[in-house]
């Protein structure tokens, strides 16, 4: 089975302000492959409701998958932006 985990973390600050999401792919061999990513601005609008749109779309897309585990693990992983802003890492295993 495909083992799959996604990150979340602040944008650079030269992109604005915002929130890049990364989705990886775990080998047999325990290497990862990025497969996928995309980027949640917030400009305006509530950081939470960027991010909160980042992790529902990661969920989305790992449902999606039937070869995906059904085991998830969140661990969170502090990754703070100049404003105190933090990202989360979650991993299916």
């Amino acid at each position: 089975m495909a083992r799959y985990r996604y990150e979340i973390e602040p944008t650079p600050r030269s992109l604005g302000e915002g929130w890049l999401l990364r989705i990886w792919q775990r080998e047999p061999d325990e290497t990862e492959i990025e497969i996928g990513s995309g980027v949640f601005m917030h400009g305006t609008q509530n950081a939470d409701i960027a991010y909160t749109e980042a992790i529902q779309f990661a969920e989305s897309w790992l449902s999606t998958h039937e070869d995906a585990t059904d085991e998830r693990v969140c661990q969170h992983e502090p990754h703070a932006d100049d404003k105190g802003n933090t990202g989360q890492a979650c991993a299916e295993r």
